[in-house]
């Protein structure tokens, strides 16, 4: 992103949009569409990782069915205050968006997606857990 002010030309770097997409992230309802998203994609990426950097199908497969899980989440999330038309509408506008924020954090590097880890783990282990946890 680019921004000029006065003929000088200002740059956000990529750690200042990590940043702000951690924020947001940390922002978010724990139980809503937006954090469901965020945390599919941040399985989509690690599966990616390990599939192109690694070369670990395994623990990809695993990252998948983690996303999977989430992917469902997300839309049953969505469902409970849309239709499930604005559901899908939103879910996709969501996970470009957290896509284009996760990429730009690596700088399209899989070598990079330690980066990802420190925004995203403990967050989306924690709410993986609060789902995981038996109903009263």
């Amino acid at each position: 992103m680019a921004i000029t002010y006065r003929n000088s030309l200002l740059t956000v770097t990529a750690l200042a949009l990590a940043c702000s997409s951690a924020h947001l992230f940390a922002q978010t309802k724990a139980h809503s569409m937006a954090s469901y998203t965020t945390c599919a994609v941040y399985h989509r990426m690690l599966a990616g990782a390990y599939m192109r950097e690694r070369q670990s199908p395994e623990l990809a497969n695993i990252e998948t069915q983690k996303m999977q899980e989430f992917i469902a989440r997300a839309k049953r999330a969505g469902q409970q205050t849309s239709s499930a038309e604005a559901t899908e509408q939103q879910f996709l506008e969501a996970w470009r968006a957290d896509l284009q924020s996760m990429e730009d954090q690596i700088n399209r590097n899989y070598k990079n997606i330690s980066h990802l880890r420190i925004n995203y783990k403990k967050p989306c282990a924690a709410l993986q857990a609060a789902q995981d946890e038996p109903a009263n």
